[in-house]
């Protein structure tokens, strides 16, 4: 299994199994990603917003080259 990690200002991480991504949107300095288990989650680059993530465009990053396989 191949996961995605996404980290936290506090230095928690959380993994999401890439096999279970089904939908990725992008818009402005949000992110939001759709799973197949209905759960969505929501990201933000905004070090003021609540769902913000250390590594925002590295992760914005990699799901971009992985649509292109």
């Amino acid at each position: 299994m191949k996961f995605i990690k996404f980290e936290f200002r506090d230095g928690s991480y959380l993994l999401i199994n890439l096999s279970s991504i089904q939908t990725v949107s992008f818009i402005d300095n949000e992110m939001m990603i759709g799973s197949t288990n209905t759960e969505s989650y929501y990201f933000s680059s905004q070090k003021e917003a609540r769902n913000y993530i250390k590594n925002f465009d590295e992760v914005k990053e990699l799901l971009l080259k992985l649509s292109e396989n």
